[in-house]
């Protein structure tokens, strides 16, 4: 994700709230952080993505290894979108 405090796990959770798409992005840091500087990594974090893509996903910077991994790499994607 191009910040240097966040590790190499994360997870993109597609949804649908109501008649709209939604984004949440969980994201593993590199070391453990205190809650004030997590919920400020997400900020900075939440302004990057929405430069690219023009919409601001929900956040959680996690500690590192919060991300279950159930084979050698985390599934990356998970789309839980109404079809």
């Amino acid at each position: 994700m191009g910040n240097d405090a966040v590790g190499t796990n994360y997870k993109i959770t597609l949804f649908t709230e109501g008649i709209m798409d939604q984004m949440h992005v969980d994201v593993e840091t590199k070391k453990i952080m205190p809650e004030a500087e997590r919920e400020a990594l997400a900020k900075v974090l939440q302004v990057g993505i929405k430069a690219v893509i023009t919409l601001t996903p929900s956040m959680a910077v996690l500690d590192p290894g919060s991300i279950e991994q159930t084979t050698i790499k985390a599934k990356r994607v998970e789309d839980n979108r109404k079809k």
